[in-house]
């Protein structure tokens, strides 16, 4: 049976629902070191206080249209498409929705047709129950990152085929995310530029959900 399996049939289509994020890269989430001590803290402070939606700056939301699809809008950086059978499947801790964007200059951009394009990676934490047992909170927490590749003219021709499929709506869709996601881990990541620096740049989030 393959991993993929799941993906496309006999599993629960589920949603995650509506969540305020929270940022926490630079205070909390260095990409390499996290405050998880301090985070909790300041989080139960605001909770406290009732000043916690102060701080929560970004929005993620998904909805299912498909038996295989979830559509999920996002606050930052528009629309992602997931799995809908993996949610809350527990054989993944995570799942990830992927798409190519035109993006400013960083430094490790190729000019590419007058622009500079990044594989962003959304990724969407099965951690609620850790949170749950950290916090109290009457609705659901759990973490969300983002992930930023920016690709040289190499990486962004393998990657081109998927750049306007992934965001096409049908039937098919579940089939080019699976072979999205096995050319970005077999193919992108399996390089020896990508296997010393898998990505460029990251942000996290700690997301509430709605209540």
């Amino acid at each position: 049976m393959s991993i993929f399996d799941i993906f496309k049939g006999g599993g629960k289509v589920n949603i995650f629902g509506k969540y305020n994020l929270l940022s926490t890269a630079g205070k909390f989430d260095t990409g390499y070191k996290q405050d998880t001590k301090g985070l909790i803290k300041f989080v139960k402070k605001h909770l406290k206080d009732g000043t916690l939606k102060r701080e929560l700056d970004y929005k993620v939301s998904d909805e299912n249209i498909s038996e295989t699809i979830n559509k999920v809008k996002t606050s930052g950086h528009g629309i992602f498409y997931i799995p809908a059978l993996i949610i809350n499947n527990d054989e993944h801790d995570r799942v990830s929705g992927f798409k190519i964007m035109d993006v400013p200059f960083q430094n490790n951009h190729d000019e590419i047709d007058g622009k500079f394009k990044d594989l962003v990676i959304l990724n969407i934490s099965k951690n609620h129950e850790y949170w749950e047992k950290k916090i109290d909170y009457d609705g659901k927490i759990r973490s969300f990152s983002y992930q930023f590749i920016n690709l040289d003219k190499e990486e962004y021709e393998l990657l081109k085929p998927f750049e306007k499929k992934i965001m096409r709506k049908g039937d098919k869709l579940i089939d080019t995310y699976i072979d999205f996601y096995n050319t970005i881990h077999t193919g992108l990541l399996n390089t020896d530029k990508r296997k010393k620096y898998p990505i460029d740049q990251y942000r996290s989030f700690l997301g509430f959900e709605e209540i």
